[in-house]
């Protein structure tokens, strides 16, 4: 069994990493609050709205239960989220929020 779910987090509480993350999201106006997914007890992303939040939710449950570990969220991958938010509509984006999968616990750190 595992632990996986999202939370509403200031972003003065955040690790600078996902302070950064959150910025390029907002494309550089950093939001007060964002919402983050975690992982077995870690910290793994942060989304701006709770639908991508739990759009990730579920992409790491599914790749989990296919023997899958998820890695933690990148600048980069926020990047990629913020460039296709920009040209595209939400509900392709959220489909674009899938976890980039690991095999090990070491992926997890941020």
């Amino acid at each position: 069994m595992f632990y996986c779910g999202i939370a509403l987090f200031k972003i003065l509480d955040l690790d600078p990493a996902f302070s950064d993350i959150a910025g390029v999201l907002a494309e550089g106006d950093a939001p007060s609050a964002v919402w983050a997914v975690f992982y077995d007890g870690k910290m793994i992303g942060v989304f701006l709205t709770p639908d991508d939040a739990y759009a990730r939710m579920l992409n790491v449950i599914e790749g989990v239960e296919r023997g899958q570990l998820p890695v933690v969220q990148t600048l980069a991958e926020a990047e990629l989220i913020r460039d296709l938010r920009s040209k595209s509509s939400k509900s392709q984006v959220t489909q674009t929020i899938a976890p980039r999968l690991g095999d090990t616990d070491s992926d997890l750190q941020p």
